[in-house]
């Protein structure tokens, strides 16, 4: 296979791309090993972080013990919460619905952790390994609280609170109403109910994430380097995080070898690893596995255990006797888990679009 192969075809201005094959332009870098993805990216002395994680579901932190781990060869230091200053240490929701109750992700558990993969305490060594034997010594001392498990019970009368301050496990409701349903439901000559089963998922992709941080320009300036889809909204939360000016942050994205979604949003450890590359004063990566993928990233949807509510969609349609339908009722329940992901508000969002394209006069008769 020649050189020219691998070229990316660099247009004259009056090319005709329409119904011809164009070279992409990646190929040869990633078929070489050259792909540049965040391990495969240069990092001299550059200490690495292994993140303790809560193995709790939900638990208040009575203690956390780390004078084992601090006599482990290579440690440089553990951080649990309150070594960390932070002007804000709020991560954002990227499309939270008006009227959403306020329970935003803190970037590490401070008292109380409410599911399991929590960050709690941040172990940093010379490299990895060490790190990983390091957190491995870290006692945390837990006072297990009643878990939660799934939307349904999370809505009975006495069910454990979450977030005791709001006083409701519901953080959102609404109720809505396009064109004239109940003239058009009185009209119908069949119901056909229908239940439908959204299980919970995750994105897999190839490269699971990771950030490189460091202090560049005589420390004047931060450079993170993210596997992140949004690198431009992760540096304004970097600014606002430290409460420094947008100039003095910068942020690179390498190949993310896949994301499908689940780099999409702003995470705990993307500020946690520039604080404490800010704290030590020397550069820090941090890079997930996948026993924290499964944990710690976002998931998305969600099937009870129970097998008497496994669904979250519920369809009344009113047809007339020729096929049409008249008018459909709706029942939506969508559980945000412990945290805000932005999936579960862009689920609500796609359905009221599939609902108004499926019945056009609902976008001009509202009431």
């Amino acid at each position: 296979m020649t050189e020219k192969l691998f070229k990316s075809a660099a247009p004259a201005r009056n090319r005709r791309f329409v119904g011809e094959a164009v070279l992409r332009a990646e190929d040869q870098e990633l078929l070489q090993g050259r792909g540049g993805f965040l391990p495969d990216l240069a990092a001299p002395n550059t200490a690495e972080i292994c993140i303790v994680r809560s193995a709790a579901p939900h638990a208040i932190v009575r203690a956390i013990r780390k004078e084992r781990a601090l006599a482990s060869p290579g440690v440089i230091a553990i951080l649990p919460a309150e070594d960390f200053d932070l002007v804000d240490d709020v991560l954002p929701c990227v499309d939270m619905i008006p009227g959403t109750l306020d329970v935003r992700q803190r970037v590490i558990a401070k008292d109380r952790v409410r599911y399991v993969g929590q960050a709690v305490a941040l172990v940093v060594a010379e490299n990895r390994y060490l790190a990983e034997d390091a957190a491995a010594l870290v006692e945390i001392e837990y006072e297990s609280l009643p878990a939660v498990m799934d939307h349904m019970t999370a809505m009975n009368p006495g069910s454990p609170l979450l977030y005791p301050e709001l006083g409701t496990n519901i953080v959102y409701q609404v109720t809505q109403r396009d064109g004239n349903a109940f003239f058009s439901a009185g009209e119908g000559d069949l119901v056909i109910h229908k239940r439908f089963e959204f299980h919970r998922q995750t994105a897999v992709p190839l490269e699971t994430r990771g950030v490189t941080a460091k202090l560049i320009d005589n420390g004047e300036r931060l450079h993170v380097e993210s596997c992140t889809q949004l690198p431009q909204v992760l540096r304004t939360v970097l600014a606002g995080a430290f409460g420094i000016d947008l100039k003095k942050v910068r942020v690179t994205a390498p190949r993310l070898g896949g994301g499908f979604g689940c780099k999409e949003m702003v995470y705990p450890e993307e500020i946690l690893v520039p604080a404490v590359a800010r704290k030590l004063q020397r550069p820090v990566r941090w890079l997930e596995d996948w026993r924290e993928h499964f944990a710690s990233a976002t998931h998305t949807r969600e099937a009870t255990p129970k097998q008497s509510w496994p669904a979250t969609v519920r369809l009344s349609d009113f047809v007339s006797r020729v096929g049409r339908t008249l008018a459909r009722r709706t029942a939506l329940l969508a559980t945000r888990r412990s945290l805000p992901w932005a999936q579960w508000c862009a689920a609500l969002t796609a359905f009221r679009t599939w609902t108004q394209r499926c019945f056009p006069w609902s976008r001009t008769r509202r009431r």
